[in-house]
Formats: C-alpha cells, sequence, structure tokens
C-alpha cells in the first residue's frame, strides 16, 4: 500500500494486494477562516467530516475487508 496525505485535504491511497484505490480531493484550507481567542484561528473547512479522512478511509478499507454478506 502506498498513501499521501496533503495540508489542503487530500488523501490518495493505492493498494496493489487488492487493486483498489482510494481518492479523496477536498478545498478544506480554501474555506473562511474562523477566529479564535489566542490567535489559534480555524478554517471553517477543518469542522466538516471530511476533514477528518482518517474515518472514511477506515470505513473504505473496512468494507472490503468485511466478509461477503451472504444471500
Amino acid at each position: 500500500m502506498v498513501a499521501h496525505t496533503g495540508w489542503t485535504g487530500k488523501c490518495v491511497m493505492l493498494d496493489f494486494v487488492r487493486g483498489t484505490y482510494f481518492v479523496l480531493l477536498t478545498n478544506k484550507k480554501h474555506s473562511p477562516v474562523i477566529v479564535q481567542p489566542g490567535g489559534f484561528n480555524i478554517f471553517e473547512g477543518d469542522l466538516s467530516p471530511a476533514a477528518k479522512y482518517g474515518n472514511l478511509a477506515d470505513l473504505y478499507y473496512g468494507g472490503l475487508l468485511a466478509p461477503a454478506a451472504s444471500m
């Protein structure tokens, strides 16, 4: 497996063993800034569920690794 994440919100994972890939493209750092006390401002896009792309990757691979449902 090869994976790369980026500050702007991208996540790319290539799984050569399973022949699958996962690509998530966001623009979370191109969203409005929320001014916080103390000067630690955050981007509005960081509050989106997609900003936590580790969880999305876990869901994707969890679905791949889950046993197939019997009919």
